[in-house]
């Protein structure tokens, strides 16, 4: 073989990784995207159609969709107008929170600004505006089906960015857009260096990347085949591509479909997704707890068992605190139906 047929060769081999890393005879995904821009007096609001190179986002987004063979077709883009100033207001008056209270929010305030979706079930919606507080980059509202994304990120207006120096802003890239359609796939959040879905802040230090892994890939397929996106109120048990499951999840959410109307799920989602990054740290800390004392040996040492009992009471006051965030409020007769003894007990001495 002469030197540049060899070398031919060699970079068809390095490249076919990268053209498709699918499964073989894995057929391609086509989704239809549609994209809102709002228009608003309040400038923190108002997201002008021309600041986004949607081509240029899309062709990103494909490239790192496309391990999954998963494709999105822009459908159509759209303008709409934020009639109701109560809603523009409090949605302002977010950036005025600290974050802890931005986040019990629990996406009510993206809610009340979104345009009506119902004739589009078979779509997914990404709907823009200006930006977002405390930095956030973007937003998958479960209950609703829809991801909410800034234009811009403001340094000014993230405590971490303003910390290291940080001045100025910067337009969200692609990638972010690739994240939260994961979200809308049924992906969840990872700890896992290099993946799309690593984020949160659980997974400082960890290198964030586009890398899909094949339990991911499956799952997001299977939402894909469906042609819409991942609806949490419709699937309470979907925790795809999650390596640590939230809060409560595994032992109440089959309960919760049959025992909360639709709207008290809607807002039990919403909580859940809002205490997910403390829910995680608790069951990491619990684990870690119980692993010492599996290893302590005989008896067990005092302040292990102390420790073990408070990281499971703070647990549980974390599951009672999100049945408590739900609205119209959970009755006591629910209370009692989604009662379960604790799936780990304490250790004894």
């Amino acid at each position: 073989m002469q030197p540049a047929s060899r070398f031919t060769c060699l970079a068809l081999l390095l490249a076919t990784p990268l053209l498709a890393a699918e499964e073989p005879g894995q057929e391609a995904i086509t989704l239809k995207l549609h994209v809102h821009f709002i228009q608003s007096d309040e400038p923190l609001l108002d997201a002008p159609p021309e600041k986004i190179d949607l081509d240029a986002f899309l062709t990103e987004i494909n490239q790192i969709w496309e391990s999954a063979a998963i494709q999105f077709k822009l459908k159509r883009t759209s303008t709409y107008r934020v009639e109701n100033k109560q809603s523009e207001k409090r949605y302002v008056a977010l950036f005025e929170l600290d974050e802890a209270a931005f986040l019990r929010e629990k996406g009510r305030q993206f809610v009340r600004l979104l345009p009506d979706l119902k004739e589009e079930k078979d779509t997914f919606h990404v709907v823009y505006l200006h930006t977002m507080p405390h930095g956030f980059g973007g937003r998958y509202l479960s209950a609703q089906g829809v991801v909410v994304l800034p234009q811009i990120k403001y340094a000014k207006y993230n405590r971490s960015a303003r910390e290291q120096g940080a001045t100025g802003s910067r337009l969200v890239e692609p990638k972010v857009l690739a994240h939260e359609l994961g979200h809308a796939l049924s992906l969840s959040h990872q700890r896992l260096s290099g993946n799309l879905m690593t984020s949160g802040p659980n997974t400082r230090g960890l290198e964030r990347g586009t890398a899909l892994n094949d339990r991911q890939i499956k799952a997001a397929r299977q939402v894909a085949r469906s042609g819409r996106p991942s609806n949490r109120e419709a699937q309470p048990k979907a925790v795809a591509g999650s390596s640590t499951p939230r809060p409560g999840e595994n032992q109440q959410q089959p309960l919760i479909r049959r025992v909360l109307n639709e709207q008290q799920r809607a807002s039990f989602a919403q909580a859940m997704r809002a205490t997910q990054a403390e829910g995680q740290a608790l069951t990491g800390q619990l684990a870690e707890a119980r692993k010492k004392v599996q290893e302590s040996g005989d008896p067990v040492p005092a302040e292990l068992r102390t420790r073990v009992q408070q990281l499971q009471k703070e647990l549980n006051d974390l599951r009672r605190n999100v049945l408590d965030r739900v609205r119209p409020e959970v009755t006591e007769e629910q209370r009692r139906q989604l009662r379960r003894p604790a799936p780990n007990p304490q250790p004894r001495s």
